[in-house]
């Protein structure tokens, strides 16, 4: 019981940084989105998209993909 205690608690420590990184992600989305740089927000979603399967935020991890998939077939995408 005190091992997975530990593992329980290392891992809602790893979300919690997570989730603080997520709003430095949005906002580096917004920004390479806005200087065109496809390349730049395909990568960006691609990983933001595998951390939040990761971390047990399906819907998150979903978007994510979408914006890629918009991003890597030309398709107008708004990270916002």
């Amino acid at each position: 019981a005190g091992e997975r205690a530990l593992v329980n608690a290392a891992l809602q420590a790893l979300q919690t940084r997570f989730r603080a990184r997520c709003a430095g992600d949005r906002r580096a989305l917004a920004e390479l989105a806005a200087a065109g740089d496809t390349d730049g927000v395909r990568m960006l979603a691609h990983k933001l998209a595998g951390a939040a399967g990761t971390f047990g935020f399906a819907s998150l991890s979903q978007a994510a993909m979408m914006l890629e998939d918009q991003v890597a077939f030309g398709e107008a995408a708004d990270p916002q």
